[in-house]
């Protein structure tokens, strides 16, 4: 199984998470090989963790934005018992240009977990040509709406059941 194939497969959402600006505890994105076992944002971040099974397996995808410096970052990772496998990141930063990716294209069997970034490549490379410039993808500025479109779209997952969201009398 390859990133590619993670991406390309139907999927489950189990859930579709929420976004908030609340501190994030150790165990949502937990990363054996980092400082700290985890991956984290703080209040400054709007972030939202979202899970699905595809391929026999269990996922992860931890996104984050923040509007004040054009940031957005989704993490996508294979679950296991207490530690994640980072697949991808998808990016954008607004001190250098568009939208990008950073991924590692093996087997994910030799992709070390606990790694906030394995090796990989990032595609388009830093000095090429970016077709995708714009920070929420149109000249409005990222939301939470915006993001979750980012998301759906990149990762190919069919939007949630808006009928599930309805308030219950």
């Amino acid at each position: 199984m390859r990133v590619s194939n993670v991406i390309a497969s139907p999927k489950v959402v189990t859930d579709w998470g929420k976004w908030t600006n609340d501190q994030m505890g150790k165990h949502v994105f937990p990363l054996t090989k980092r400082r700290g076992a985890c991956l984290r944002y703080g209040a400054s971040h709007r972030w939202r963790l979202i899970r699905f099974e595809a391929l026999g397996a269990s996922f992860r995808i931890l996104a984050a934005y923040r509007q004040d410096i054009d940031e957005f970052k989704a993490h996508l990772a294979l679950e296991h018992a207490s530690d994640m496998t980072v697949l991808c990141s998808w990016e954008y930063h607004g001190t250098h240009p568009g939208w990008h990716i950073h991924v590692n294209c093996d087997e994910v069997s030799k992709i070390t977990p606990g790694l906030a970034r394995p090796p990989g490549v990032r595609l388009p490379g830093g000095r090429s040509i970016h077709r995708q410039q714009n920070f929420a993808g149109t000249s409005s500025p990222m939301s939470d709406n915006a993001a979750l479109t980012v998301i759906q779209k990149r990762f190919r997952l069919d939007p949630p059941d808006l009928l599930s969201f309805r308030a219950r009398p």
